[in-house]
């Protein structure tokens, strides 16, 4: 069954517009699963508009930034950039003649936010459909599966344990708001572990979700990962240490290659050794999968539980030369200290006679 997508255009431009149109319809001829079509608006308040729809997914925006054609005196494209980027998740093109009225940060790419100039060779097209076979679009659209899943959890879970925050004249209002969006959102992940197929069961992660890509607290914490003199290392200070300023050193594990800790990748088969490393079978040793940020990919590593080096907090946390890069998700960091605690916790014992408790016991 083919897929009706459609892409807003926000261009003054006849001729453009048109040209978006041979490209597309030159699209259309060659794919079965979607036919692409362009809802195409010429300026500020009529492209608001048509955002303003409720209903209305697109999968994607090309907008100019001179809607009036004065040479780039009007940049009212980028109250159109504005307001998408506050309210809506779909990805924006920006294609103008004009993109050097572009502040630095107004010009700062992304998967989802692109800048080319009318000259530039670009296929937004084909751009838009890749991200749109995400599924990002379905999930996060204004009509997307976490609002369906939001609506649930507030009339089947919420409107039936919601009294102890109605009752609460303790706590502000703005402690108790966040004391609910973590309650939803436990909510929410219970709805998402449960795989898409039949049974219930439990859905296989991707590698990327072992990540939160960018650290979103401030200061260096638990399951950070960050580079400091181009090696790689993994935070596993206690979280309560961190929490509430009692650590002035930072425990952390450092992230070695693969290879270096075992030849056998060198090999790149798949083995039987190899499945063990993936699924943290060796005591010692902890899988860390690829990594991808802000246009870079970060190889996969391996943690060795031995190769442990401790920081004055002071240095990774307010030091120039350190990049955090990412924070390793919940549960994963929660099975990563696990794993490191147990490998430490291992208490040694004397052998016992073999010779001894067979004679006793199998004879």
């Amino acid at each position: 069954m083919v897929k009706n997508l459609e892409i807003l255009v926000v261009e003054d431009s006849e001729s453009v517009i048109e040209t978006y149109q041979e490209m597309i319809d030159s699209y259309n001829r060659h794919d079965d699963l979607y036919n692409v079509s362009i809802d195409s608006v010429k300026a500020l308040d009529k492209a608001i508009e048509k955002l303003n729809v409720l209903d209305k997914t697109y999968i994607g925006a090309v907008v100019d930034l001179d809607l009036a054609n004065s040479n780039g005196e009007d940049q009212s494209g980028k109250k159109v950039i504005e307001f998408i980027k506050k309210n809506l998740r779909l990805p924006v093109y920006v294609i103008s003649s004009t993109t050097c009225n572009l502040a630095e940060d107004e010009f700062e790419q992304n998967d989802l936010y692109k800048v080319y100039d009318r000259d530039d060779d670009y296929e937004f097209i084909e751009d838009f459909i890749k991200i749109y076979s995400t599924g990002i679009t379905d999930i996060l659209n204004r009509t997307g599966i976490i609002e369906e899943f939001i609506n649930t959890i507030y009339w089947e879970h919420l409107s039936t344990s919601l009294l102890p925050w109605i009752e609460d004249d303790i706590r502000t209002e703005e402690d108790k708001k966040q004391s609910l969006i973590r309650y939803c959102i436990m909510h929410l992940q219970e709805y998402l572990d449960i795989s898409t197929g039949e049974g219930n069961s439990f859905s296989d992660y991707f590698p990327a979700e072992f990540f939160i890509t960018g650290p979103i607290k401030s200061k260096m914490f638990t399951g950070d990962i960050f580079e400091y003199d181009s090696i790689f290392y993994v935070v596993i200070t206690p979280a309560c240490d961190l929490g509430n300023g009692k650590a002035s050193k930072v425990l952390c594990l450092q992230i070695n290659a693969l290879s270096e800790v075992d030849k056998v990748f060198d090999k790149k088969e798949v083995s039987g050794k190899v499945k063990n490393y993936f699924s943290n079978k060796f005591d010692r040793y902890h899988f860390i999968p690829s990594l991808y940020f802000k246009g870079e990919r970060y190889p996969a590593g391996i943690l060795d539980f031995q190769n442990q080096i401790s920081f004055d907090f002071e240095v990774v946390s307010d030091n120039t030369n350190v990049e955090r890069i990412a924070t390793i998700s919940q549960p994963f960091i929660k099975d990563l200290i696990s794993r490191y605690s147990r490998y430490y916790a291992r208490q040694g014992a004397p052998n016992i006679s073999r010779e001894q408790l067979e004679s006793i016991y199998l004879k």
